[in-house]
């Protein structure tokens, strides 16, 4: 499930929201929903709560908060920070129940499902991981090996899965960081390719045709069109369910505001789509929140420099 309500932003060490949009874009408020800004994993009321090295973040059915952190997954519910799955300070690969269970340095980001699980971007294990509602984690794709290979579940290979997100009929893309590929994984476990020729560089077209330059999140519109932060081009980038690849918006590296083929971002990293097909940009070297509109227009909603 893609995070389709106002932005949920993060900044290193706490978790930000920016409220108030729709109605007010250039006076959105951003607060802080929990951290202290030290850079630990202490669990408690949000107000006192620490989250160490912050990256993906989802929202399950029911309006709970689930944080990927270095190594592992915190949970925000009730006012309360506790940990979920993993356990910060111990690097691994491991499955198990809860704080048992083992993930890498980077858990880079988190997708919903229609039934509350979670599936992580365990990138510095290369692997997805699967944690359903009560806890338990498996390895759902992926050998741990650092290259590439399509295949069932445990022999495929990803190389720095960066982005997740789930469309609503389960099927799974990843931003498949250092294979420069858009990867697909069905809900039986079936990975395949999408888009993307393996090599670095930008080109539009159609599957292998297509090139990208480190692509990081991702995000599905309400067509089942994949949005992709295309992190190393400076671009967001959209690929058809069947695989076609044009750019969103973005030209060369900088910052401004205009026209999707004029406007300029500097290695987006996060991106979401809302119920309207307005998309998000966590532009991370411009220090901002972009907004690009249904009719391809890119403005600034919340960061000054």
């Amino acid at each position: 499930m893609n995070i389709d309500l106002p932005i949920a932003t993060i900044e290193i060490e706490n978790i930000r929201t920016a409220s108030n949009y729709p109605s007010v874009p250039s006076e959105m408020n951003v607060s802080t929903l929990a951290g202290t800004g030290a850079n630990s994993s202490v669990n408690g009321p949000v107000t006192t709560a620490s989250v160490s090295q912050p990256r993906g973040i989802a929202i399950n059915s029911v309006g709970e908060i689930f944080i990927g952190q270095a190594h592992c997954v915190r949970k925000i519910s009730e006012g309360q920070v506790t940990t979920f799955a993993g356990n910060a300070g111990q690097n691994g690969a491991q499955d198990g129940q809860g704080v048992n269970a083992r993930f890498g340095q980077n858990v880079s980001d988190l997708a919903v499902d229609t039934q509350d699980n979670i599936f992580v971007a365990d990138q510095s294990n290369h692997r997805i991981r699967k944690i359903t509602p009560d806890g338990t984690v498996t390895t759902f794709a992926g050998s741990g090996q650092a290259t590439f290979a399509d295949g069932q579940g445990i022999a495929a290979r990803f190389y720095n899965p960066s982005g997740i997100a789930i469309d609503s009929d389960d099927n799974i893309y990843v931003g498949d960081q250092s294979n420069h590929r858009i990867r697909k994984i069905t809900p039986n476990g079936l990975v395949s390719t999408l888009a993307g020729s393996g090599g670095a560089g930008h080109a539009d077209g159609q599957g292998a045709a297509a090139h990208f330059n480190n692509p990081v999140g991702v995000a599905v519109d309400r067509d089942g069109n994949v949005l992709v932060a295309d992190y190393g081009n400076h671009k967001i980038r959209k690929v058809t369910p069947t695989g076609t690849v044009t750019t969103l918006a973005g030209s060369n590296a900088g910052v401004a505001d205009s026209a999707s083929g004029s406007a300029m971002f500097n290695s987006p990293w996060g991106v979401v789509v809302d119920a309207d097909d307005n998309v998000y940009v966590a532009d991370t070297g411009n220090n901002k929140i972009r907004k690009i509109d249904s009719n391809g227009f890119v403005t600034t909603i919340a960061g000054s420099t």
